[in-house]
Formats: structure tokens, sequence, C-alpha cells
């Protein structure tokens, strides 16, 4: 049997950078992500170079003992090529019933710039909060076809919140 996979872990994953990998650990279900250029380097048996040597030991090793792995304990994960948001922009389009506010957003898609003159337009016509909405709701029903796709059980439990960056104060050029 598959371990859980947090949903709002691939939810994130879903929205994350294309810079990053992200594979799923048969044995705990946790996501794990490494840098694309870490895991190319790893893949083509590179090492030690002054690019990587700035990366850290431990990513350079969990991206090599990843590629040395071959897909018995890390799977690939999700990422926001799994994610089709141009879909989703369509879908959204579909969905609304006044015709008007479609045919706006549906020139602003067929645009060069389709993402950009989307938000734009929704923006002018004050409907971004429903696109998100309706975009969470995309999202969240991609994620769990992605878990259930895989067969690996579902766990809902809400990720702890991220750390909150503190800015520093300066004074008389130093920090306090």
């Amino acid at each position: 049997m598959n371990p859980a996979v947090n949903l709002f872990a691939v939810i994130a994953a879903l929205q994350g950078s294309p810079n990053v990998v992200r594979f799923v650990d048969r044995e705990s279900g946790r996501l794990v992500a490494v840098d694309l250029e870490l895991y190319r380097a790893a893949k083509t048996k590179r090492s030690g170079g002054e690019d990587l040597a700035e990366t850290g030991s431990q990513d350079l090793e969990l991206a090599r003992t990843i590629v040395a792995d071959k897909g018995r304990r890390f799977v690939i994960g999700p990422g926001p090529a799994d994610f089709p948001e141009y879909r989703a922009m369509q879908d959204y389009i579909a969905f609304l019933t006044d015709r008007t506010l479609a045919f706006d957003l549906a020139q602003a898609v067929k645009a060069r710039g389709a993402f950009r003159k989307f938000k734009e337009t929704l923006d002018q016509l004050g409907m971004r909060h429903d696109w998100l909405a309706f975009r969470d709701r995309a999202l969240d029903r991609c994620a769990r076809e992605w878990i259930a796709k895989r067969q690996f059980a579902l766990d809902e439990t809400p990720l702890p919140p991220k750390p909150r960056r503190t800015q520093m104060r300066w004074s008389s050029g130093r920090p306090f």
C-alpha cells in the first residue's frame, strides 16, 4: 500500500517553481524538492564544479540518492506542468453566466500575453477574487486527481504556516 500524500503539499507543488523537480518518497509519502540544475548534474554524474559547491552537500547528496534510486523509492512528483492553468482560464470563462464578461475574458486569452491580459481584464472587471476562488477549486481537484491516479492515500492535514520573514531594523548602520 502506498503511503498518504499531503493534499496541500501537492497543491503547493502544482504552483511551485518550474526550476525545481519534486519527488514523492514512497516510504514516507513526503514530497522532496531538488533544484533542476542540481538534479541534472547528478543525473549526468557531474560533480564538484564551482556552481555545485555553493548549493550545499545535503542537496547534492539528495539529488544523487534520487538518481541512484531509479524510481524505486522516489517517484517523480507533481509540478507546475501538471496543472493546466490556461485550461482553467478557459473553464472559468465557460463557467460565467454573463456573456459580456465571458466575451471580454475570451478576447484577452486569445491574444499574445494571454496570462497577463487575462489578469489585467479580471482586475478591470473587478473579478480577480472570483477567479482566484475558481482557480483554488481547480487546483484542489487537480491535486486530488494526481494523488488518486498514482494510487496514494490522501492526507488532508493542513500544512504548518510558513515562518514569517522578519525585517531588520537599522539604527546607526547596525541591526538591533
